[in-house]
């Protein structure tokens, strides 16, 4: 697997525009840079290229063409581990990420990739996550179980007992979309972008798939809240397995319906209150004032951008100060002996 950019300058010639290639650079994948997602993959070719051309990003104005959405990775203030540490590197320079409308620099790039390697292939298929999903009902109470398992065959488990408020009833149906949802919340949290869900449940798999539509008035809001959920993702697919297949998360949620010993790998926690519910709002009393950071925390966030390109260019200035502050907190927090 190889990760490729090229460098183009873009130049009025005899009133013309004309693009000239100024340097290429490019790197074959190993160890467990070869698992990352391909939104993760064209990040860190962005970043590798900063660090091979610091002279050429700390002095020119740089805009990354790409058909992923590299600005929302950056930018997504729930981001952590590996993409923060890129964040905070591409904070030193003004980047900007556009869509790509036109294939010539991207030519390049290609050409790179099939000629950096000879074990470099276009038919490589990636392996991707997959989630295991079941839930469990007894007369002692209702669970939901996860198994997550990663292209390398790590598993990573997921265990959670249903205590809803009094009063409250759940379906089959109703748990089954619990469990849905958080196998999502945890791949969010994984910062996984494209996955398998394997479910026993064909109802819950025809309302993803749109293959049927939901018509029960909660299931409708189970539905709702997982197209909210969609959003963060590029893609993840459900799929409908046998309860034979569904074996080993099947037991997990059994156990944790049951009260018995939760198997010491397991992440285990109580969901206490349903997906669906809308949290509850709370009103404190405010005194406006002006707040000079509002303007630079919307601008990080993408919600807003000076039409004054002098104001632009202040701001970002602004933003980068902003970023390498919090990266030494954040390395002094991290770095800091006897804390764990």
């Amino acid at each position: 697997m190889v990760v490729s950019t090229a460098l183009i300058l873009e130049k009025e010639i005899d009133d013309k525009l004309k693009k000239i290639s100024v340097y290429s650079a490019s790197e074959a994948l190993s160890g467990s840079k070869i698992h990352y997602s391909e939104l993760q993959k064209i990040a860190y070719a962005v970043v590798m290229e900063g660090c091979k051309l610091r002279h050429y990003f700390e002095g020119h104005r740089i805009v990354a063409v790409t058909n992923q959405p590299l600005h929302d990775l950056f930018s997504n203030r729930e981001a952590w581990g590996r993409i923060v540490k890129w964040a905070s590197e591409l904070s030193e320079f003004v980047v900007d990420f556009e869509r790509r409308s036109t294939i010539k620099s991207q030519v390049l790039a290609d050409f790179i990739v099939d000629w950096t390697s000879p074990k470099a292939s276009r038919d490589d298929v990636e392996i991707p996550w997959v989630i295991y999903c079941d839930d469990a009902w007894c007369y002692k109470g209702a669970a939901i179980a996860a198994i997550v398992t990663s292209p390398i065959g790590i598993k990573i488990r997921y265990d959670a007992r249903l205590k809803f408020p009094e009063g409250t009833r759940s379906t089959n149906n109703m748990t089954e979309y619990e469990v849905l949802l958080m196998a999502l919340r945890k791949m969010k949290a994984l910062g996984q972008q494209a996955f398998i869900v394997k479910i026993d449940s064909k109802v819950i798999k025809e309302h993803i798939e749109k293959d049927s539509k939901a018509k029960e008035p909660k299931l409708v809001k189970y539905l709702t809240v997982v197209r909210t959920m969609e959003k963060h993702f590029t893609g993840f697919t459900v799929k409908h397995i046998s309860r034979a297949e569904n074996d080993q998360v099947d037991k997990l949620a059994k156990a944790a319906a049951q009260n018995e010993p939760i198997p010491p790998n397991t992440l285990y926690e109580v969901i206490k209150t349903p997906s669906t519910k809308e949290p509850t709002l709370k009103y404190a009393n405010v005194t406006q004032h002006f707040n000079w950071r509002a303007k630079i925390m919307a601008y990080m966030r993408g919600h807003f951008e000076p039409c004054d390109e002098v104001e632009l260019t202040r701001l970002k200035q602004k933003t980068k100060i902003c970023w390498q502050t919090f990266t030494r907190v954040f390395a002094d927090i991290t770095l800091a002996p006897g804390l764990s």
